[in-house]
């Protein structure tokens, strides 16, 4: 997918706090090389509710400190969405925990560090490869 003008620099301010226990999936990250269509959220995943907590509030202080207004939407200790905003423009970010892994993660430099990789089979599903 595509990402917006705003979600490019708040994806690469959060790039610092992805690794392998925390990683941007779901559409953008299968989208990523050939986008097909917008998204409005960034999905990060985790493999237990100890990393989406730990990531999330690292990644909720990161924007803070540069300036985006933080708004808590959802907060439990697996699952937690906020709203990023600066001036007229916004994404919705979801920490998820998820166990189910279908392919290794593998580091990208497109915007973050980790990611699933766009040439797998579930990519090529969805029409990016």
């Amino acid at each position: 997918m595509p990402l917006t003008p705003f979600q490019t620099p708040v994806l690469r301010l959060l790039a610092q706090n992805r690794s392998a226990d925390s990683y941007v999936a779901g559409g953008i990250a299968l989208n990523a090389q050939h986008p097909i269509r917008w998204s409005a959220d960034v999905d990060l995943f985790h493999d237990v509710e100890e990393a989406v907590m730990r990531a999330s509030d690292a990644d909720v202080g990161i924007l803070r400190q540069a300036g985006y207004d933080v708004r808590s939407d959802l907060w439990t200790p697996g699952f937690r969405r906020a709203w990023v905003a600066r001036d007229d423009a916004g994404v919705r970010l979801e920490w998820c925990r998820s166990a189910w892994r279908f392919f290794p993660i593998e580091p990208r430099s497109w915007v973050s560090r980790w990611d699933w990789p766009s040439s797998t089979p579930n990519a090529r599903l969805a029409g990016s490869t």
